[in-house]
């Protein structure tokens, strides 16, 4: 087997873009399981990004689509900061500090750009994970768009958001 510089790339973007899908997605299951929110509708929630309302509907094929999606969406991430520390090397010299970075731009890109453009139809922007369900329980879901470092601080302002857009009406 040769061992081309093609396939080392690939290898370190699929080990990365796993890593923080697993990592991701196991602190958002911990805490909804302690919001007291089932996994399935967490991962439902995820597939209802590309299939709307109806993925609630859907019952473990939709969860699993919401599962691929999550995994997709972390290596798609991990691909895109691969590529850009092949230009920025600050990005490989200070690993850290552009790690941190990147999950802040991945949060503000998921929040600002992917979730408004989503099935939901709904304006999400700055609303974190709280768009799953429109229901009241979800304003118990933690933010997990691009792990607890990179959301955490942003909490109080996705919840005073949800609560503006329910004044609104965006929310049924």
């Amino acid at each position: 087997m040769t061992n081309s510089p093609l396939l080392a790339s690939l290898q370190v973007i699929l080990l990365a873009g796993l890593t923080c899908g697993v990592l991701d997605i196991s602190v958002t299951l911990t805490l909804s399981k302690l919001s007291g929110i089932p996994p399935m509708r967490l991962l439902q929630g995820v597939a209802s990004g590309a299939l709307g309302q109806k993925s609630f509907e859907g019952g473990g094929s939709t969860a699993a689509l919401g599962l691929a999606i999550h995994f997709l969406i972390a290596l798609v991430a991990a691909a895109v900061y691969y590529v850009a520390s092949r230009e920025l090397g600050i990005l490989i010299e200070d690993a850290v500090l552009g790690g941190l970075l990147y999950g802040i731009a991945v949060h503000l890109f998921m929040s600002f750009v992917v979730l408004p453009l989503s099935a939901l139809r709904r304006r999400l922007a700055g609303k974190g994970c709280h768009y799953l369900a429109g229901s009241d329980a979800t304003n118990r879901l933690p933010e997990n768009r691009a792990g607890p470092l990179g959301c955490t601080p942003s909490r109080p302002f996705a919840t005073a958001a949800v609560h503006r857009s329910k004044a609104r009406g965006v929310f049924r």
